[in-house]
């Protein structure tokens, strides 16, 4: 993270771990953190401007970006998570999270949520395949897969709309 033009203030890293300035690993701390750090596929960042959602490993992680801190993590998928999408509804953040476990599971989160979340719903049916990619526009999202098929739902009813197969 860093403010303006100035030198790096703080990099976060997926094990949950902070350091001011820019990381440089080496030696047993390098060994340490490698073991416990995931890639990172996707991050998103919260309407406020607070609040990072970071796609590591098989969760997501939550990070206050005021404290520099991670405050939570968003958890139920069983294979890495690929890709992210946020929406609102008033007061919380929909984070929708799409995985190589082929499913698509949304998470209400609300401000300031600490702690290990579950998914309010699971969009049905899933994928054959992992998702690589997620778009929102208004209450419609897209989900593209490795089975090489783009699906439209309809968020307000959680529902499947159309799925179009061989699409890529």
């Amino acid at each position: 993270m860093r403010r303006g033009s100035d030198p790096c203030v703080k990099t976060l890293s997926s094990s949950g771990l902070t350091t001011s300035g820019s990381a440089s690993f080496s030696g047993a701390r390098q060994t340490e953190s490698l073991h416990r750090d995931h890639q990172i596929n996707d991050v998103a960042l919260a309407p406020d401007g607070n609040t990072l959602f970071c796609a590591a490993g098989n969760v997501v992680q939550i990070w206050d970006l005021r404290r520099f801190s991670q405050a939570g993590r968003l958890s139920g998928h069983q294979a890495p998570v690929m890709a992210l999408a946020l929406d609102t509804d008033g007061e919380h953040t929909l984070v929708i999270s799409g995985s190589k476990d082929h499913y698509i599971k949304i998470f209400e989160v609300i401000d300031d949520a600490a702690g290990i979340l579950t998914p309010k719903f699971n969009l049905d049916p899933p994928h054959y395949d992992g998702i690589q990619s997620l778009a929102l526009r208004g209450h419609t999202l897209f989900s593209g897969s490795r089975d090489m098929c783009i699906k439209k739902w309809d968020l307000t009813t959680q529902q499947h709309k159309h799925s179009i197969n061989a699409a890529h």
